[in-house]
């Protein structure tokens, strides 16, 4: 009996990709939708992490993906707060990829929720997407928490695509966020 080497390889690697698609940090919510999130603890209170992340200046320091974020509607709304709007630069120069958020809902100190849309540059197409700031104190601690929901039907190549990002996406939260705590409780 002769063993195919090829046979095996390809099997192997179906069994792997079909894993890293069944465990993908992007999941399945109570609701239905795709959703990732990461958090982390900052030794400070929730008004001083809400208020650093309501700034778009401050992402030039704290985000790993992220070289700035310019506030597009700043004379009618507050930047951070409900209605503004803002456009996400990867590079320093602002070409390459870019996206617009708008801020939906705010909760003082508490929750911030933001829509992405308008990709350019992102090599595929991707859903309007959802993400969200969740801060919950604990004696005088903030536990800060980022979701990234999809809201919209996909195909099934956009869900497989976003599943297996998901981990670069799990990745970039967790040193953003770790940033963030080192940023904030140095402050």
């Amino acid at each position: 009996m002769k063993i195919n080497v090829f046979r095996i390889s390809f099997g192997f690697a179906c069994f792997i990709m079909i894993g890293l698609f069944i465990f993908s940090p992007f999941r399945r919510s109570g609701s239905g939708t795709l959703t990732l999130t990461g958090q982390t603890e900052i030794e400070k209170p929730c008004s001083r992490v809400y208020a650093y992340l309501g700034n778009s200046n401050n992402a030039s320091h704290w985000s790993s993906y992220v070289d700035h974020i310019k506030p597009l509607n700043p004379r009618e709304f507050v930047d951070g707060q409900k209605g503004s709007l803002r456009r996400c630069f990867k590079e320093a120069n602002e070409t390459g990829f870019t996206w617009d958020e708008e801020i939906l809902e705010t909760r003082q100190n508490n929750y911030r929720k933001l829509s992405c849309f308008n990709y350019k540059e992102l090599g595929f197409k991707a859903p309007n997407m959802v993400t969200e700031q969740i801060f919950t104190p604990d004696n005088g601690r903030c536990t800060l928490s980022f979701t990234l929901q999809n809201n919209e039907a996909i195909s099934l190549w956009d869900r497989i695509k976003m599943k297996y990002g998901a981990y670069v996406v799990q990745s970039i939260f967790q040193t953003n966020l770790s940033r963030i705590k080192q940023i904030v409780e140095a402050s």
